[in-house]
């Protein structure tokens, strides 16, 4: 924020180098470095772009293999994305991860602009889903774990403002998933509508798809198993800070102080 700040003093609104030719010489680093007199500064900015898409794009292909890698070993993607070489490395999954940037040729054929935004509808609509669904499963595991005369207070973290932030998070990405795409009503766009909203049916398909693949049951609250995959530590170090809270009583605060450094 500091640095576009600075930029932003630095570059005028109206500066006649926004209509430069060169992408790169209409980016305001650029112009406030030519404006401080160094006209080579602008590979200075082609470099640091350069160098940051290249860490992002590490960190995706990182990131994206690993997720294919666990999900194909809990059984969730084909098994071959789960195996890993001798040395831990999941190439498959590399392999497959690397295969999505073949979506970067979209740039040849339809436009930079046009790309960018079919990525970005399909990754904000993805992104609603998926925190829509983060609030839905925390309203049935609070639900499940009434139900089944658990006390909250055995819960080694609590939603602050439950149940009202599930439900706002549930209502609000439910809402924003339905009408990002409204622009493309007035006037019709087949093209961007389908890129708009295809998410919005294929989730539900590949959702039954699964559970009929899997043979699956939708449970009801009481029969939810809570217990399966939950992590003893978690709860261990819970109750040990629970106790280290309940020693601390009656001291004075700087001693409490003292003893959390």
């Amino acid at each position: 924020m500091g640095s576009a700040l600075f930029f932003g003093i630095t570059c005028p609104a109206n500066s006649p180098q926004f209509s430069e030719a060169a992408r790169a010489l209409k980016s305001p680093m650029s112009i406030a470095i030519q404006n401080a007199g160094w006209h080579g500064g602008v590979h200075l900015i082609n470099a640091f772009i350069f160098v940051t898409c290249l860490s992002a794009i590490n960190s995706s292909i990182y990131i994206g293999s690993r997720t294919v890698l666990f999900m194909a070993q809990d059984g969730k993607a084909p098994a071959i994305l789960g195996k890993t070489n001798k040395r831990g490395v999941p190439t498959a999954a590399i392999v497959f991860t690397n295969l999505f940037g073949a979506l970067s040729m979209m740039n040849v054929s339809t436009g930079a602009a046009n790309a960018y935004n079919y990525i970005v509808n399909l990754s904000g609509v993805s992104t609603f889903l998926v925190w829509g669904a983060i609030s839905f499963i925390h309203i049935r595991f609070r639900s499940a774990w009434a139900a089944q005369g658990r006390s909250v207070e055995d819960l080694p973290y609590r939603s602050w403002l439950y149940p009202y932030n599930a439900w706002f998070g549930l209502g609000a990405n439910i809402f924003l998933a339905l009408i990002q795409g409204w622009t493309t009503l007035a006037p019709f766009q087949a093209g961007t509508f389908v890129d708009a909203y295809i998410l919005l049916v294929l989730f539900p398909v590949i959702f039954w798809v699964f559970k009929w693949v899997n043979k699956t049951e939708w449970q009801r609250v009481e029969e939810v198993d809570l217990d399966q995959g939950r992590r003893a530590d978690v709860d261990i170090a819970s109750i040990e800070v629970e106790d280290t809270v309940g020693e601390g009583k009656g001291k004075s605060l700087w001693k409490k102080l003292w003893q959390g450094f």
